[in-house]
């Protein structure tokens, strides 16, 4: 964004441009008071419109029960057609309305329809260009009598959205398989699906100059602290932007660390998630247009669970979240122990191996680290195109293109086998970390790493696992301590860290989604105080 801005300072230097107006300008603008005169009016918002195509003026002669002039006004695209002509334009021509309720002149004519009618809508009175526009960029259809300076707001809303399918980034084998979509509505009604009790409050804001973007702030009243609801609403009123297109635009305004390495804000697209936080205290922040919801505060631990760990049986439960701690240690620390172990203390490998290592070795003109490195960036590379390929070939390329460079690699001695199987092995753990924001810091903190142990042996490993611990230790999202519930140590909380046990015998904490809250009180405590 910021590129384009100076592109266009560079074409527009020395060019005075009178009618260019501020943000704020913009907005302060249609705040006046509508006219009584419909020519005044429809003149006053084209000039706040502009001559856009989608704009659709129709003019309207009603003679029942008094002559009246009406002037409809509605975007092509943003409200259903259907719903228009039938319950506002065919009412209006026919003009069905009981003798006792003849209005005795114009100005009572919009409270008469919005009575009689327009039953079939909601309907809503605006007395300022502002409240007029910002309905009519939501998609109502907007109702304006001569001689009165009121106008009816009519929701009349309806386009295109691709309805509710399973998340593509959170797949799980046992759960739900609804995600959440672009559509605002939609998102907080599976919200309230699944969280059916008047406890749910669901606040909006609009953020973004131009956009202005619907934002819900989402909680259980009771259950989140106050402290934290109002902490929410005062970053979300710090954002100052010219668009909020999509969550991430907002989660950089919020963040208590908007240049940190790890994320400080949980984005999830599952609706049981995001509910399984509330349940735990946290607030939820939905964002118009965009499928991805945040969630505060968002703690490590929320980034390497799975909901799928709940949905089966405590065994498996507990087998799933142990191999995924390791597979993410693995991810971490295997390509530096294998530059140091290779490089440094070779005598911790068996001989046979040892020997295995240094003949695929020989041949390779490049040092360990570089190799590791280089076919490092070879993996993200291949995982980046996979991504941003057409899915039917995306796969495709991403694993016959690994095959196809490792076996290339190791025919022209770019690379040795075993530092082949140690990169597909590391690649294969990073998989297994649910959270893709956490799967890419310690894509970046494995390239630490492994220069650390180049150049200090196992002391380096040591010293930046200290570093990034000490680090972690005094990160907060949203003033509750990044580590919680190991540091501080909550004890029920740290429980189900590393265990999942069954519901019906709790150790004075659930965990995410069942139980466990951040600020150290278990959904069941709060209830029995």
């Amino acid at each position: 964004m910021a590129f384009w801005h100076r592109i266009r300072r560079v074409f527009t230097k020395g060019k005075a441009n009178p009618k260019r107006q501020t943000p704020d300008q913009a907005a302060a603008a249609p705040q006046e008071r509508l006219s009584p005169d419909l020519t005044v009016n429809r003149s006053r918002l084209k000039d706040l419109l502009g001559d856009s195509a989608d704009v659709v003026y129709r003019e309207l002669e009603v003679t029942k029960p008094v002559a009246t002039a009406v002037l409809a006004i509605y975007m092509d695209g943003l409200v259903n057609v259907t719903l228009v002509n039938e319950a506002i334009f065919f009412p209006l021509t026919v003009g069905a309305i009981r003798t006792e309720d003849r209005p005795g002149n114009p100005k009572e004519v919009l409270t008469m329809w919005q009575r009689h009618f327009l039953g079939s809508v909601s309907t809503q009175l605006a007395g300022t260009y502002g409240e007029t526009v910002q309905a009519l960029l939501s998609g109502n259809t907007i109702l304006m009598v001569n001689g009165t300076a009121e106008a009816l707001l009519l929701g009349t809303q309806s386009w295109p959205d691709r309805g509710v399918h399973e998340p593509d980034t959170e797949a799980v084998v046992r759960g739900s398989k609804e995600g959440f979509t672009e559509t605002l509505r939609t998102n907080t009604s599976l919200l309230r699906r699944r969280l059916r009790t008047p406890l749910l409050r669901l606040e909006t804001v609009r953020l973004g100059h131009y956009s202005q973007t619907e934002v819900v702030i989402a909680y259980l009243k009771g259950l989140a602290p106050e402290d934290l609801i109002q902490e929410v609403r005062r970053r979300l009123a710090g954002v100052t932007i010219d668009g909020v297109l999509e969550s991430r635009f907002i989660e950089d305004f919020i963040s208590d660390r908007p240049w940190g390495l790890f994320p400080t804000v949980f984005n999830t697209q599952r609706p049981d998630v995001v509910a399984a936080r509330l349940l735990e205290g946290r607030v939820a922040i939905l964002v118009e247009g965009t499928p991805f919801v945040l969630t505060v505060p968002a703690l490590f631990f929320d980034f390497m669970q799975s909901p799928e760990e709940y949905y089966v049986s405590p065994w498996t439960g507990n087998f799933l979240r142990w191999l995924r701690f390791f597979g993410a240690s693995l991810s971490l620390y295997l390509p530096a122990l294998y530059v140091v172990i290779t490089i440094y203390r070779q005598e911790l490998l068996p001989g046979e191996l040892l020997t295995s290592i240094a003949a695929a070795e020989e041949g390779v003109p490049f040092p360990i680290t570089l190799e590791i490195i280089f076919m490092g960036l070879v993996f993200e590379a291949l995982r980046e195109a996979g991504v941003r390929m057409p899915r039917p070939v995306g796969q495709a390329v991403s694993i016959v293109g690994a095959l196809v460079i490792g076996e290339a690699a190791i025919r022209s001695q770019l690379a040795s086998p075993a530092l082949i199987m140690i990169v597909t092995f590391t690649a294969i753990t990073t998989f297994m970390i649910p959270s893709n924001d956490l799967a890419y810091c310690f894509s970046l903190l494995r390239l630490l790493f492994v220069l650390a142990g180049e150049i200090f042996c196992f002391f380096g490993i040591i010293m930046t696992t200290i570093l990034l611990l000490l680090y972690l230790n005094q990160l907060k999202s949203f003033g509750v301590y990044y580590l919680t519930p190991l540091v501080p140590h909550a004890r029920g909380g740290f429980f189900d860290i590393l265990f999942r046990v069954p519901r019906s015998q709790p150790p004075g904490g659930q965990g995410a989604g069942s139980g466990f809250h951040p600020y150290g009180t278990s959904r069941r405590d709060r209830g029995r105080a």
